[in-house]
């Protein structure tokens, strides 16, 4: 897992995923790799 509070695109920096809201709302997380990032 990555945790990054400066993410500016919807996309994944490990894979190139999209990126979409957790289920927290708190972040985002990759739907490929699952990666998540915090949201600013």
């Amino acid at each position: 897992m990555t945790s990054d509070s400066n993410v500016s695109r919807q996309e994944c920096e490990t894979c190139g995923g999209p990126l979409q809201a957790d289920k927290t709302g708190s972040g985002y997380v990759c739907v490929y790799c699952g990666n998540h990032y915090q949201r600013q």
